[in-house]
């Protein structure tokens, strides 16, 4: 699919929208055989585009939403699993559990780290394998103190429960946040297949618009200068132009 920069987005509805109109002024005039030019369809695909970026703009609120309750979840982690690791040096006498528990926390700390050395990174699938990684760790943390029998700590936030219900948190928004992302990849590609779709898409429809005004009522009439001065661009940018 080709790039886009978002302004011209905007830029090239808006002119596809002035280009209908100027269409419909032309009246019994305007009388394209290609059925995709017909003002009906042209109204359609129109709609669809807008309808679609009304979308967007929605999942984009929705995954803002989703990644702060995400990370909500994953905040305290390191203080949860730190005093767990305290508990188990003072009351337990099972070094063997203490060991493998340490080495999951230690993981989960150098996770942490790297997350705060990258946080410019935009929370998308460009760093989704970070908060899988801690969900497992934490996971296997869980599973080897729900083994343990000398296990049980007075301070609730580190009772058994408390941090089983912490990971079904984690795990929850954690997918959630991959559902709207994947929902909002989806709409991306359908909006960017309207705009640039080499046969249907808006651009192609405004060049074959142009060309049949052009054809019909010639290269120097009122009319074809009229919508010829339309401009649909196309040009290449950042990733962070994208979305």
């Amino acid at each position: 699919m080709p790039p886009y920069t978002k302004d011209e987005l905007t830029s090239n509805l808006a002119n596809f929208h002035l280009l209908i109109i100027f269409c419909e002024a032309y009246g019994k005039e305007y009388a394209p055989t290609d059925q995709r030019l017909h003002i009906e369809c042209l109204h359609r695909t129109y709609n669809t585009v807008k309808e679609l970026m009304a979308n967007i703009n929605n999942y984009n609120a929705m995954l803002n939403v989703a990644i702060f309750e995400k990370q909500q979840a994953f905040n305290g982690l390191e203080d949860v699993c730190n005093k767990i690791i305290d508990y188990l040096i003072i009351y337990t006498e099972n070094n063997e559990a203490v060991k493998y528990v340490k080495s999951y926390y230690d993981d989960i700390v150098q996770i942490r780290n790297e997350q705060k050395v990258n946080a410019y990174i935009k929370d998308s699938y460009s760093n989704q394998e970070p908060y899988i990684n801690l969900i497992a760790h934490f996971g296997n943390m869980i599973n080897e103190l729900a083994e343990s029998n000398e296990y049980s700590p007075y301070h609730t936030d580190i009772k058994l429960e408390a941090l089983k219900k912490k990971f079904r948190i984690m795990v929850k928004r954690s997918l959630r946040h991959k559902e709207i992302m994947d929902e909002y990849s989806d709409s991306l590609v359908e909006r960017d297949n309207y705009f640039y779709n080499k046969t249907e898409g808006i651009i192609e429809l405004a060049n074959n618009i142009k060309e049949y005004v052009k054809t019909s009522f010639g290269e120097n009439s009122h009319e074809f200068k009229q919508i010829n001065g339309l401009e649909f661009r196309h040009t290449v940018p950042s990733e962070k132009q994208r979305l």
